[in-house]
């Protein structure tokens, strides 16, 4: 009968891939942290000046709410948040 666990070549092969799989959940984390902390920044950039530029009928300018603006920032910081958690959650 073959042994593999004592053939060489198997056990490089079996090391290379536990490196791999090692490896491999780090650097999802660090993207996923990455897509998160950019998301969220976004996010606070849009709640934080949700204002539109806008004039009225004489053509002087006024600082509307853009309620789109809003929702974006509102998505993007929950989103974002949930990546930041998704990379540094205990495992």
């Amino acid at each position: 009968m073959l042994d593999l666990k004592s053939d060489p070549e198997f056990a490089a092969r079996v090391e290379a891939t536990k490196r791999r799989q090692l490896g491999q959940p780090a650097s999802r984390e660090g993207l996923c942290l990455v897509i998160g902390i950019l998301l969220s920044l976004v996010g606070a950039y849009f709640l934080i000046i949700p204002s539109g530029g806008a004039a009225d009928f004489m053509g002087r300018s006024v600082d509307v709410v853009n309620l789109h603006r809003l929702y974006l920032g509102q998505t993007s910081s929950i989103v974002g948040a949930m990546f930041i958690v998704a990379a540094v959650r205990p495992r």
